[in-house]
C-alpha cells in the first residue's frame, strides 16, 4: 500500500493500523533495511563541508551575536528560572574562593587522611590534587559554607572515599533524610 509522503498518518488514519503482517513481511523488511548500508563521508567531502561552514560564518560574523542572543537566557534550552547563576555565585564567588584557600593555608597544602602534599610528587611521579572539602555538607548547611572549622583539606583520592562525595552524597543525602537529623 502506498502512502503518500509529509501527511499525518499515526493511529486510525493509518492503513496498517490495527494488521499485523506475516513473519514473511516482516523478513523482507528485516532484509531490506539491512541491505541499506551506511556509506561515511570521505575525508575530502569532510574537509569541503568544513571549510563551507567556515566561510559561512565569516561572511556571517553579525549572525553570531544573533544567535548568542537568540538563546540565552530564559530562552535558553537548559533554562530552570536562573538557579545556574545563584548556584555559581554561591559554589564559586569570592569568599568560597578565599575560605578554600584559608583551608589550603592552615593545613599546609596537605591532605589530612593520608599525608600527601599537593603538587608533583617525585616518589609516585604524578600531580596530586588538592580538594577543599566540607565536613558538614556544603548543600545541607548554608550556615557552615564559609566555618574553617568545617573544611579539611583532602587529595582527589581520599575525598573520593568520604561519604559526601559524588554518587556518595545522594545516599549520604537520603540517609541524612531518613535519620531526620
Amino acid at each position: 500500500m502506498y502512502i503518500k509522503k509529509g501527511h499525518n498518518h499515526k493511529g486510525i488514519k493509518n492503513p496498517m493500523f490495527g494488521k499485523t503482517q506475516t513473519e514473511e513481511t516482516r523478513n523482507k523488511m528485516k532484509l531490506k533495511a539491512l541491505s541499506r548500508k551506511y556509506k561515511p563521508h570521505s575525508k575530502t567531502a569532510k574537509r569541503n563541508m568544513s571549510l563551507a561552514k567556515k566561510k559561512w560564518w565569516q561572511e556571517h560574523e553579525h549572525m553570531k551575536d544573533v544567535f548568542s542572543a537568540k538563546y540565552k537566557g530564559e530562552n535558553g534550552s537548559n533554562w530552570q528560572g536562573g538557579k545556574a547563576i545563584k548556584h555559581n555565585f554561591q559554589r564559586k564567588g569570592l569568599e568560597v574562593e578565599r575560605w578554600r584557600k584559608s583551608v589550603f593555608v592552615r593545613d599546609n597544602f596537605t591532605c589530612v587522611l593520608c599525608g600527601l602534599k599537593g603538587g608533583w610528587n617525585k616518589e609516585l611521579k604524578r600531580r596530586i590534587i588538592l580538594n577543599a572539602d566540607h565536613i558538614k555538607p556544603f548543600a545541607l548547611f548554608p550556615e557552615l559554607r564559609l566555618d574553617m572549622l568545617n573544611g579539611r583539606t583532602l587529595c582527589l583520592e581520599c575525598h573520593k572515599q568520604t561519604p559526601t562525595f559524588g554518587v556518595n552524597f545522594i545516599r549520604f543525602n537520603k540517609k541524612y533524610h531518613e535519620v531526620g537529623a
